[in-house]
This record gives structure tokens, C-alpha cells and sequence, in this order.
């Protein structure tokens, strides 16, 4: 991915030159896992575990993890942990920006 921090993407995801963080805005209790939009600054994303002793969380770190294609050992929550806004930072990802917004905003579609 573009370490580039001039290059632009969408607000809700910041470059940086070890990996990337996603600021989300999460919506549990979905049928699907899936990404829908954008709330405030951040990617909406409807999570189908229940946010009960960390299986929601578990769910969008793995969630993320298989759409770009990473192990989920570099998928991880760094703020938000019992809260609706989460930030996830995933490291070493070498796919083009373009690439990763389309994989985060298709994801459950």
C-alpha cells in the first residue's frame, strides 16, 4: 500500500508507513458482517457477533483480515475496545490504496 502519507484517501483511513489504521463506526446485533457507508468520519460497519466478552471485536478484526487477504495476527484493535468507535490498525499490507478501499467498503457485499 501507498506509505505516501500526501496521497489521499478516505477520511476514515490514515496511511502510515508501518501499516494503516480504519477508524470505524460500529452497528452490532446485523444479520451479515458488512460494511455500509460512511458515519461522521469513519467506515459504518454492522457486525453480526454480539458485543458480548470480545466476539464483536473478534469478528471485525477476522472480518477485515479476510477481505484484504492478511493473516489476522496483523489485524488489530488499538482504541475502542468496549466502545461503538473502534480504530483497527493493520500492518505490512502492500496492496495498492485504491485496492483497500474497495475491499473495505465491499466488505459482506
Amino acid at each position: 500500500m501507498h506509505k505516501d502519507p500526501s496521497v489521499a484517501g478516505p477520511v476514515w483511513l490514515q496511511c502510515r508507513t508501518d501499516g494503516f489504521l480504519i477508524q470505524l463506526a460500529i452497528r452490532s446485533g446485523a444479520k451479515v458482517t458488512r460494511a455500509e457507508g460512511v458515519f461522521d468520519t469513519r467506515l459504518k460497519l454492522h457486525v453480526a457477533a454480539p458485543p458480548i466478552e470480545g466476539r464483536a471485536n473478534l469478528a471485525i478484526t477476522h472480518a477485515i483480515a479476510d477481505v484484504l487477504g492478511v493473516p489476522k495476527t496483523q489485524v488489530r484493535l488499538v482504541s475502542g475496545l468496549k466502545s461503538k468507535h473502534k480504530t483497527v490498525f493493520v500492518e505490512q499490507l502492500d496492496l495498492p490504496l485504491e485496492q483497500v478501499v474497495t475491499a473495505l467498503e465491499g466488505l459482506g457485499h
